[in-house]
């Protein structure tokens, strides 16, 4: 048996490991963590979790030292507990292509343009919805390559209606990637976070209420409870996750006075805070109890163009695009953005860096080939080497759909700007590991990984489109550009 100093001496170190290596759980990992640590200095067991290389040992063993948790344990133990450690580390991490961000990001736009095409609503606008469904994505891919379910009771509407329809068609490029189907109710959780978006862009919030949502709930799922009170309540979530670190956020938030909840709380422990148990999907009762609580519903949001109409008659506007940037950037809660895209870089797309007709030895061929013809204004020699290395290791990172094929590497001071280059071959050439048949290859290079311009993503989520497949048979370049550019 352990005693009580002891019993402290472990939760402190699970604070530790979780603050210091900035590890988010929610409350069943947290209390998961806690108690296999636990177990460890009580019984003679050995987990599951096996790892080749104990990298956390040091780290166990310097923490250990520092609480006075060293004494008498087995060095078998220690081993188990650096395994535990770096185990939960992983724990936010996802094995598969969509740990490249560009990737995962170039998928949401092209689901959320696909379906604002079909709904005309301009949802593209709507960074938040944007946001929410990478973090979803990461998510919805992890549990469908691995096999896991969603509970029932996560999903209580189940209506395969127009929009359930359009969402599983914009899918299809995830689908494809994956090799399998999505499941019904991961595509009624991706409909609730385009029926908030829907609400936000006719919406405007004035003075949000500052809460708090404590929850158990998974990243995904705690991003459609927000999405879910944003988009009905006039609110503004201050902090979002499990119950362990209340009392910690209390004290930064101390005016916060309304703390929203999924789980049960000890309400005596919280005295001077309103603390309303909701459900995950807000229920007509949860919003009754919301409103008389004194809960601001959402107001209407005014367009942008009519902001700039109105400006532009009251004022000259020297940067039209630079003012648009500095009204969403400062207003993005209270205005929709009906005004499209910047325009792009002229020069991202040349009609010298578009070869129709070439015969490819194999795919690596066709993408050396398609890589440099970057080189001359847009990169040097290396990104093409990166560009063949990723494919070569990983061919699952690159994205494919429909016969075409789009590989890109991290710039490594080797892209000196923002361009693509278009590769139709003669004849299709097969990528070993999937077996998919690729007849063009569209080779992209972004300066700044953290911000991909309208330009490359406008010209990226266009060639995934069955249009452009149309458009090339043509072997017009001028007409490529035009649709692909405008």
């Amino acid at each position: 048996m352990i005693n009580e100093k002891t019993y402290i001496r472990i939760k402190k170190f699970v604070n530790d490991v979780l603050n210091e290596n900035k590890i988010k759980v929610d409350d069943l990992n947290y209390k998961y963590f806690y108690s296999e640590v636990v177990n460890t200095f009580i019984n003679d067991i050995e987990y599951d979790i096996k790892l080749e290389n104990l990298v956390d040992k040091e780290y166990v063993i310097k923490k250990f030292k520092e609480l006075k948790l060293l004494k008498d344990l087995e060095n078998k133990k220690i081993e188990e507990i650096s395994n535990l450690v770096t185990w939960m580390k992983s724990y936010e991490r996802y094995e598969d292509f969509f740990q490249d961000l560009l990737n995962i990001e170039v998928s949401v736009k092209n689901i959320i343009k696909t379906v604002e095409s079909k709904i005309l609503i301009p949802i593209t606008k709507d960074k938040l919805l944007e946001e929410f469904l990478i973090q979803h994505l990461k998510e919805l891919i992890y549990r469908t390559r691995k096999g896991y379910k969603l509970k029932d009771y996560i999903v209580e509407e189940k209506e395969e209606d127009k929009l359930y329809l359009i969402i599983k068609k914009s899918l299809e490029l995830i689908t494809q990637q994956l090799g399998s189907e999505i499941e019904k109710d991961e595509i009624h959780l991706l409909k609730i976070h385009f029926l908030a978006s829907m609400e936000r862009i006719n919406k405007l919030k004035i003075v949000p209420l500052e809460i708090i949502i404590i929850t158990s709930l998974g990243s995904g799922s705690k991003k459609i409870l927000i999405d879910n009170i944003k988009s009905q309540f006039l609110v503004n979530v201050v902090y979002v996750g499990p119950l362990y670190r209340l009392s910690l956020v209390l004290k930064e938030y101390k005016n916060v006075n309304y703390i929203l909840t999924t789980i049960d709380i000890e309400e005596s422990k919280y005295k001077n805070k309103e603390i309303v148990k909701i459900n995950t999907i807000l229920s007509a009762d949860d919003k009754q109890k919301l409103t008389s609580l004194g809960f601001r519903s959402n107001n209407n949001k005014i367009n942008l163009s009519n902001s700039i109409d109105i400006i532009s008659k009251n004022c000259g506007i020297e940067n039209k695009n630079n003012l648009i940037e500095n009204l969403m950037n400062n207003f993005n809660d209270r205005i929709v953005n009906d005004i499209s895209e910047f325009s792009g870089n002229e020069d991202t797309l040349l009609l010298k860096n578009i070869i129709f007709d070439y015969e490819a030895i194999d795919i690596n061929d066709a993408i050396k080939k398609c890589c440099e013809k970057l080189e001359e204004d847009y990169t040097d020699s290396t990104y093409t080497k990166d560009v063949l290395d990723i494919y070569k290791h990983n061919q699952m990172q690159i994205i494919r759909f429909n016969g075409v094929l789009l590989p890109h590497a991290v710039n490594k001071n080797n892209v000196y700007k923002n361009g693509v280059s278009i590769l139709k071959l003669k004849t299709p050439v097969t990528i070993e590991k999937t077996k998919d048949k690729i007849d063009t290859i569209v080779c992209f290079a972004i300066r700044d990984k953290n911000n991909i311009g309208n330009d490359i993503s406008n010209i990226i989520n266009k060639v995934l489109r069955p249009k452009f497949k149309k458009i090339i048979k043509d072997k017009d370049k001028i007409g490529i550009i035009n649709y692909l550019i405008n």
